[in-house]
């Protein structure tokens, strides 16, 4: 947190996002608000992979504020595709009308993770669905990050004092 520089930082926030628990969420959350756009990007990615719902409302802050950067906001409305709650879903839901297209797909495809339904981006309709009914996220499908896998190779096979350790 102390260190001044921003890809010092950003190298940090993702290395959390890989390996951290879901604690980490709420100090990784407040890089949010850095100057430097390379930090918030990291701290959006790494929230995609630390799920805490205390975080919930800051991201839906950071996401419907429209000086942030577009590609942060793109990150940020991927990672609130594993929160089913009314703030997530209004967020996202106002997303859809952001000026920059990038934003709205990625916005949509998280409303879809979170529903299953496919409204496109008509943002009425979206709403008009989501008041009509009681059960929102019954049919929420699993939100998976890929993690990194490889095969072993020759190395992996000749060092067997030293375990590979790959991403869960």
């Amino acid at each position: 947190e102390e260190n001044r520089d921003p890809l010092v930082k950003a190298a940090a926030l993702e290395a959390l996002g890989r390996h951290g628990v879901a604690d980490d969420a709420e100090p990784v959350v407040k890089c949010l608000k850095d100057k430097s756009v390379q930090v918030r990007m990291a701290a959006a990615r790494a929230l995609q992979r630390l799920h805490n719902p205390r975080v919930t409302g800051d991201i839906c802050s950071r996401l419907v504020d429209e000086a942030e950067e577009s590609s942060v906001r793109i990150e940020l409305a991927i990672a609130l595709g594993q929160y089913a709650t009314d703030d997530a879903f209004q967020a996202l839901a106002a997303t859809l009308d952001a000026r920059e297209l990038a934003v709205n797909l990625a916005a949509l495809d998280s409303l879809h993770l979170l529903t299953d339904q496919d409204f496109g981006l008509d943002r009425p309709l979206w709403l008009s669905w989501y008041r009509s009914t009681k059960s929102h996220f019954r049919r929420q499908q699993l939100y998976l990050y890929q993690t990194y896998q490889r095969e072993k190779g020759f190395w992996g096979n000749v060092m067997i004092c030293q375990q590979l350790v790959f991403e869960k």
